[in-house]
């Protein structure tokens, strides 16, 4: 019985780390450009700029770029916000 406690107990600790792990670089990169969008629209524009050149996924990369939009929105440049969010 104590065996089987300890194996159960080796599992969760297990399916918990890989749980832990699953997150990407991209979620980092993500919030990190997000946090950035409120406090220093400009600091957020360069580092999304930094974070496309290395996207690979359509979606990321989509997501990237609807951040970069509402930063130049908030900046005031209407015109280059449109243009990123089309």
């Amino acid at each position: 019985m104590i065996i089987y406690r300890s194996l159960f107990f080796i599992f969760l600790c297990l399916t918990q780390l890989f749980v832990c792990q699953s997150k990407t670089d991209f979620d980092a990169l993500y919030n990190q450009s997000y946090n950035k969008l409120y406090q220093n629209p400009d600091e957020c524009i360069v580092l999304t700029q930094s974070n496309l050149l290395n996207v690979q996924n359509t979606d990321n990369f989509l997501s990237l770029q609807q951040i970069m939009g509402q930063a130049y929105m908030m900046k005031g440049e209407f015109v280059q916000s449109i243009r990123l969010s089309l």
